[in-house]
């Protein structure tokens, strides 16, 4: 077997071990990241890239903060991408509709304007006239939404391809079809990780494998509360339906891309491990969407996708050295969030290897309890 020195190992190279990859390499670490797939496509493929939280209302301040600050970090790290890599990974200020239709809508957008208010965040209330003339394809039973304006959105397969080329210009190695089977601990330290054909070294590890967490941690003596929920994208184009703006309605969006794409999603699917497209789930979104948007029914479908995102049941993220072991670092159960969080995931997992925590105000939430 080959063996692959570094300062620190990545197991996982979706955007979160990417995220993480390209700020340690800024710290002048030797990182090397490694992956299951070729390349993967699990959650970070399967999101429609909404830099917001979908449901401001049930989040903790302290995750609230992080998704705020993580947000902060990605006009830098798209210009960095951009100016290295020759990627456009499409950070636009799209806004953001937030649909009222039925009574539970309405106490829902009630929690959801305290919370605006709270944080001095900037909306507008839009009546039926307003939504119907600017969006014709929505049903004409709403009545009102709640505009966001300052709501962004990022394409989340650039964003990883932008993440994985200006990698390469940092000299980082991203490895795929590399699946770690095996992790040696010696006196509650990783000495190494094992594939099917190479052998990792490194001073730290990091595992970041979504929902596939366990098969590493159960090596370690413990093991984690992590679901798996499969979330379908539906990618649809309209030839007279023109609109820029993300529509939400509960758990269903509709996020408008640049090039005239249009995103419909999704489902939180508890369907263990499988990562087969069913039809059944592919009809609940379209049945849920054209609820709220009957005009979208003309719209050519044009494929689907799906990928299981990681649930750390009942609790935010984890983002924290193994209790036991001391170079271990685990970075997962970012559910809906990955593409959200992952910046600022990146920067509170150097400030666990650096030990260098400005970053107290947040990181509290994302540690073992």
């Amino acid at each position: 077997m080959n063996t692959v020195k570094s300062d620190v190992t990545i197991v996982g190279s979706g955007v979160i071990g990417l995220a993480c990859a390209y700020y340690l390499s800024k710290l002048g670490l030797k990182i090397t990241v490694i992956g299951r797939g070729n390349p993967p496509k699990h959650a970070s493929w399967a999101a429609a890239g909404i830099l917001s939280p979908l449901h401001f209302e049930r989040y903790p301040e302290q995750l609230l903060r992080a998704c705020y600050k993580s947000f902060d970090l990605y006009p830098e790290l798209s210009e960095q991408i951009k100016d290295h890599a020759g990627i456009d990974v499409q950070l636009v200020k799209s806004g953001m509709h937030m649909l009222v239709i039925d009574k539970q809508d309405s106490r829902q957008i009630s929690k959801v304007k305290h919370h605006l208010k709270k944080h001095q965040t900037s909306f507008q209330n839009c009546n039926t006239s307003r939504i119907c003339k600017a969006l014709p394809f929505i049903t004409k039973k709403v009545k009102s939404s709640v505009f966001l304006p300052d709501i962004f959105q990022i394409k989340n397969n650039l964003l990883l391809e932008g993440l994985r080329r200006i990698l390469a210009t940092m000299n980082v190695k991203v490895l795929s079809n590399q699946n770690a089977t095996h992790i040696t601990v010696q006196n509650n330290k990783v000495r190494e990780i094992k594939t099917t054909d190479k052998i990792y070294r490194s001073s730290f590890f990091i595992v970041s494998t979504g929902p596939w967490l366990n098969e590493i941690l159960t090596q370690t003596s413990i093991t984690l509360k992590m679901t798996p929920v499969k979330g379908y994208i539906i990618l649809a184009r309209s030839s007279s339906d023109s609109f820029s703006t993300i529509i939400k309605h509960k758990d269903f969006y509709i996020v408008p891309r640049l090039n005239g794409d249009i995103l419909i999603g999704s489902t939180l699917e508890n369907a263990g491990f499988d990562e087969i497209n069913r039809l059944g789930a592919i009809n609940y979104i379209l049945d849920n969407t054209l609820k709220f948007a009957p005009g979208a029914a003309k719209w050519k479908f044009e494929q689907v996708w799906s990928g299981l995102r990681p649930l750390a049941n009942d609790r935010p993220p984890i983002i924290d050295k193994h209790p036991k072991i001391k170079n271990l670092i685990i970075a997962g159960g970012h559910y809906r969030n990955g593409i959200m969080l992952a910046p600022i995931t990146g920067q509170l997992v150097c400030s666990l290897i650096s030990g260098q925590n400005n970053l107290d105000e947040i990181s509290g939430i994302f540690r073992f309890r």
